[in-house]
């Protein structure tokens, strides 16, 4: 019920507010064509790199000019977004799409931690056998699961990104639904992997360390919510 209600207060432009654990990049207080540094929580990664990181509330023009956050160039961390440190289950999901060059480089330009997940990151890599996968070194630079490999993802497409954590049961679940580039439909699903719950995991509950984004591409990001 909330999340209809959240979504129907989106769209006739009524919305004032934006609940703990949910940046509606469509509504206020993010406006169009500004950046978000310094709302909700969001700040540049590193000191000093606030005049290079480039955060945008953007219309997407191949997407009917619908709102998103555009990220190039990006390297951003955000300290507010949390939940509480007894709670048995915590889910992240997103909208997440790019636009990158054709060159192939053995990076990973998109990385995403999010405190208290028991995989190291949710990342992009470039390279000829990469693609978008979650887990890995922890480092940006080796292993991990791939969702969706490079030579398969639709540019310009959104992919609907979603984890889900059992805290009690010590479990998670992945899943990836989308477009791939020829057009079939994409739906990747991990299931309940096991993994031991720390005080550590639990100690940061729920908050995005990072997200990063090199220049040589774009990434859109929507409906970003932990809860």
């Amino acid at each position: 019920m909330k999340r209809l209600l959240i979504f129907l207060l989106a769209v006739i432009g009524s919305m004032n507010t934006v609940s703990a654990g949910e940046a509606n990049f469509g509504a206020e207080p993010y406006e169009m064509g500004k950046g978000i540094l310094g709302i909700e929580g969001w700040q540049a990664r590193l000191a000093g790199d606030e005049s290079r990181t480039i955060a945008q509330v953007v219309k997407v023009r191949w997407d009917d000019d619908k709102p998103a956050l555009m990220l190039k160039g990006a390297s951003l961390k955000n300290v507010e977004i949390k939940i509480p440190h007894d709670q048995d289950r915590m889910t992240f999901s997103c909208q997440l799409a790019f636009n990158f060059t054709s060159r192939k480089a053995a990076d990973r330009p998109l990385r995403l931690h999010i405190g208290a997940a028991p995989f190291n990151e949710i990342y992009l890599d470039r390279s000829e056998t990469g693609g978008l996968g979650f887990g890995g070194d922890g480092g940006g630079r080796k292993g991990g699961t791939l969702m969706l490999p490079r030579e398969e993802i639709k540019l310009n497409s959104f992919y609907q990104l979603s984890a889900v954590i059992d805290y009690a049961n010590g479990t998670y679940t992945i899943e990836l639904t989308g477009t791939k580039r020829d057009g079939t439909p994409l739906q990747y699903r991990s299931e309940e992997v096991a993994f031991e719950v720390t005080p550590a995991l639990r100690n940061s509950m729920g908050q995005i360390n990072y997200f990063i984004s090199a220049p040589v591409m774009t990434v859109y990001v929507r409906d970003l919510k932990i809860e």
